[in-house]
């Protein structure tokens, strides 16, 4: 990453000021063709990562003893998978990967938890990122004699000491490692009253508001059991501060449905409704299912459950995968923690059950969607709340720089013929090299449909076949001059 020069900072500076600003309405998501993460064929546990720091997100799965990594050019795009081999373990074992900065270096790194039917228990590999596009394996990290057939794990700072502690559950089993500084971990016996059966997911939050992080835990799959809340209690240890009523579940996750500073709980649950519970703030919850329709019958299988904010509102939004249907169901909250079904009016809703995550893959500010399923390509959907895309020019025609931004802001552009990245919070990221780039003289309105298209005539010269161009947007409300972000940037070439 290379840092603004002075000069270029306060020209940047003048145009590029603010918040983004929320709408009630859902963005339109476009996928424009880009190569996704290549997971055809390897049925993946997957997890997302900023592998090299650019503020973009790459793609980590993991397939059998193996570890891939799918990095992300910052416009959406993933090249094809680098992969490391994690040797030691028997045949057949499952790796699962774990996302965080162990080290404290600014870097994500993975924890790969093992996990094989035959042999319950072996010890969790580290791979390190080395910062020069690969991975250190580091076996040094916990008690050399230390094994677990954990297939979940979750950060938290147990001790609010800035360190990453780490909590990993599995089969009738639910720990806490300590962080002694620097990344190395050891077990902090009897910190959980009981071991779930089978955990399915966690969420890391302060559900009582007194500023400790707790812990909510999934109680399992092909089983009914309560979904618990764990509260810490500050000194190393956890007490049930709620349970939910005995179901089988999937996938949970837990936002602030209703702006009253609290975290409220989805749970994916099969059942003729997903759970949806509000917090009171004190970790006491009351069910509001009903909120996301009517009872179905015969019960659904809610295998993926998110929050994500689809529109920038502030209000999260809600995701649900069906696993016996294949449906795919999207709700957009109102602000209030009511909910809208806009199911049929996302594109991803055809596509049938598969791995789904929201990421803001193309640094625009927004979130973005990647889908893949095994033995089918993978897909990304950009949110076009801002936006930019050009098509690849032809000589002696037009340069097409279609913007998206909310309908009444202003955008304007530029075009350059270099990439220099550079981060200017709380802006966003610009990624054209001043030196090398030429914006367009004025601004474009934004009108009611939601995008302009900005065409220049393309000379047409033979030596300009196959050069690479590309464009970025800064978007902004005319009436608020703290409201202007960048755009994602995207890459044409002359043909």
């Amino acid at each position: 990453m290379t840092r603004l020069p002075s000069k270029g900072l306060a020209l940047l500076s003048a145009a590029l000021v603010g918040h983004a600003v929320g709408q009630q309405s859902l963005p339109e998501f476009r996928d424009f063709g880009g190569p996704g993460p290549d997971v055809r064929g390897t049925f993946p546990f997957e997890a997302t990562l900023d592998f090299n720091d650019d503020g973009a997100n790459e793609v980590v799965t993991s397939f059998l003893d193996s570890v891939s990594l799918y990095q992300n050019d910052a416009t959406g795009s993933f090249s094809g998978r680098a992969t490391i081999a994690l040797s030691g373990y028997p045949t057949s074992t499952t790796c699962l990967p774990v996302v965080g900065d162990i080290d404290s270096d600014g870097y994500d790194d993975l924890i790969v938890l093992p996990f094989n039917v035959n042999q319950p228990s072996l010890p969790p590999t580290v791979l390190i990122n080395d910062r020069r596009g690969g991975w250190t394996v580091d076996r040094s990290r916990f008690p050399a004699s230390y094994v677990t057939n954990a297939t979940r794990g979750f950060w938290i700072d147990v001790e609010f000491d800035g360190d990453l502690d780490l909590v990993l559950s599995g089969p009738s089993q639910i720990e806490l490692l300590v962080n002694l500084g620097g990344g190395r971990f050891v077990p902090a016996l009897g910190s959980f009253p009981a071991a779930p059966p089978k955990p399915m997911g966690g969420f890391v939050g302060d559900f009582n508001g007194d500023g400790l992080d707790d812990l909510l835990i999934a109680n399992g799959r092909y089983t009914l059991e309560p979904d618990i809340v764990y509260l810490n209690d500050g000194a190393l240890g956890f007490t049930i501060g709620w349970s939910f009523p005995p179901q089988e579940t999937i996938s949970m996750d837990a936002a602030d449905i209703d702006g009253d500073g609290d975290l409220d709980v989805l749970l994916g649950i099969t059942a003729a409704q997903p759970g949806l519970w509000l917090n009171d703030g004190n970790a006491v919850f009351s069910d509001v299912s009903a909120r996301l329709g009517p009872p179905r019958s015969p019960a659904v299988v809610r295998y993926d459950c998110q929050f994500a904010d689809l529109n920038l509102d502030g209000a999260p939004d809600v995701y649900m995968a069906e696993g016996r249907t294949g449906g795919i169901q999207t709700f957009l909250n109102d602000g209030t923690g009511r909910f809208t079904d806009v199911s049929a009016s996302v594109p991803w809703t055809h596509l049938g059950p598969g791995n789904l995550r929201f990421r803001d893959y193309d640094r625009d500010g927004d979130l973005d969607v990647s889908f893949y399923r095994t033995f089918d390509r993978a897909y990304v959907f950009h949110n076009l709340h801002r936006h930019v895309h050009a098509t690849d020019p032809t000589l002696g025609g037009t340069f097409d720089v279609e913007i998206w931004a909310p309908p009444g802001h202003a955008v304007t552009y530029a075009a350059g013929f270099a990439r220099r990245d550079f981060h200017i919070p709380p802006f966003g990221w610009w990624a054209l090299d001043p030196a090398l780039a030429v914006a367009y003289p004025g601004t474009l309105n934004i009108p009611p449909t939601g995008s302009v298209t900005s065409s220049l005539p393309v000379p047409n010269l033979p030596a300009l076949r196959g050069v690479e161009i590309m464009v970025q947007a800064l978007e902004f409300d005319p009436n608020d001059p703290n409201s202007v972000r960048t755009t994602n940037f995207d890459r044409s070439v002359f043909r």
